[in-house]
């Protein structure tokens, strides 16, 4: 349910190829460890849910020199989305790994 709910939503991104780009990388998850578990499986594809929820992209930045700023706090953004859809599904704190990703 969590991965067909981020699929949802990741076509609202204002990046047209959101959506494809998180299908590829979960699909190179999958075939670098194909046992991955459910974290990680729902991390590869949500690590960019922020932009298709707060429509904030790296366009938006006005001092490049603050793209590794910008980096960070989107993927801790991403995580903290993707943590409140996994919780609404039932997902307990422990087995929210989100942090060894980020």
């Amino acid at each position: 349910m969590v991965m067909k709910e981020v699929e949802e939503i990741l076509p609202k991104s204002p990046l047209h190829f959101d959506l494809m780009h998180a299908q590829l990388t979960l699909k190179w998850v999958l075939r670098l460890k194909p046992d991955a578990d459910d974290s990680l499986r729902i991390a590869a594809l949500a690590h960019d849910m922020e932009r298709a929820v707060t429509g904030i992209t790296e366009k938006d930045l006005d001092d490049s020199l603050k793209l590794k700023d910008f980096k960070r706090d989107h993927a801790l953004r991403s995580a903290k989305i993707i943590t409140e859809i996994m919780e609404r599904h039932g997902y307990v704190y422990s087995d929210l790994t989100f942090d060894r990703f980020c």
